[in-house]
């Protein structure tokens, strides 16, 4: 079962050695996700990109 995103955030500040600093561990997120260290990923759902989004 998938991690809720506040329990991953948990997860991934406590693995990187950030402790409770959790906007630490978001800011690496956001920095990886930019550097292309997730590969490739959209943040459309499936519905937004034929255009029928309800």
């Amino acid at each position: 079962m998938a991690q809720k995103p506040a329990d991953l955030m948990v997860t991934l500040s406590q693995k990187w050695g950030y402790g409770e600093e959790y906007n630490r561990a978001a800011e690496r997120v956001i920095f990886d996700a930019r550097q292309g260290k997730f590969g490739a990923f959209t943040l459309e759902e499936p519905g937004d990109l034929d255009g029928h989004a309800e």
